[in-house]
C-alpha cells in the first residue's frame, strides 16, 4: 500500500515538475550502471580464486 501512494505522488510530481523525470532517469542509469560494475569485479575476483571453462567461455570482457 505504501509503495502504491508513493508511486502515485512520483507520477504527479513528473506531471507537474517534468525535469524530474529526466532526474529520476539518469539516477537510475547511474546506479544500474554502478551495480553493473561492482558485480563484474566481484565475478573477476571469484573467477581468479576458481576458475571454470564455462564462465570463460561465456564471460569474457
Amino acid at each position: 500500500m505504501l509503495l502504491g501512494i508513493v508511486l502515485i505522488i512520483s507520477g504527479i510530481l513528473i506531471a507537474v515538475y517534468p525535469q524530474l523525470l529526466s532526474l529520476i532517469v539518469s539516477f537510475l542509469l547511474i546506479f544500474i550502471g554502478t551495480v553493473m560494475l561492482l558485480l563484474r569485479y566481484q565475478l573477476k575476483k571469484m573467477t581468479r580464486e576458481w576458475e571454470n571453462p564455462f564462465v570463460d567461455f561465456f564471460i569474457r570482457f
